[in-house]
């Protein structure tokens, strides 16, 4: 709500940010089930490239303060999102033996935890009621 609030739109417009990203991430992530792992360019570059533009996209937000800025970075973040996590994925599989993924996967799961942790926390534990 603040990124709409900060340009100046009604707070009920809210929603359309989310689902912008949400879309954008469905978009995203089916197009890389289609396409992505017949581009035969290495899982490094793939990473590279889809972190360039989510980077992009993070950077349009404050840069256009405006309905069209905002949604296209939000699209910008959400496509590259799932992609993004398909490539972690398959670069952990290929990197830990099949054996170990139980514990490889749990280990990436815990790392990133501490990240969402203080938005999660802001959620549940300091609503008004």
């Amino acid at each position: 709500m603040p990124l709409v609030q900060r340009i100046g739109a009604d707070p009920a417009a809210s929603p359309a940010v989310p689902i912008a990203l949400c879309l954008a991430s469905v978009v995203g992530g089916a197009f890389y089930a289609w396409r992505g792992l017949a581009t035969r360019s290495a899982a490094r570059t793939r990473a590279v490239v889809l972190l360039g533009a989510f980077t992009a996209g993070a950077l349009t937000l404050p840069a256009a303060p405006t309905w069209p800025g905002l949604l296209a970075g939000t699209a910008l973040i959400g496509l590259a999102t799932a992609p993004l996590g398909a490539v972690a994925s398959t670069e952990l599989q290929r990197a830990v033996p099949a054996d170990r993924w139980a514990e490889g996967f749990s280990l990436v799961f815990v790392v990133q935890e501490p990240g969402s942790w203080p938005a999660r926390r802001r959620s549940v534990c300091c609503r008004r009621p």
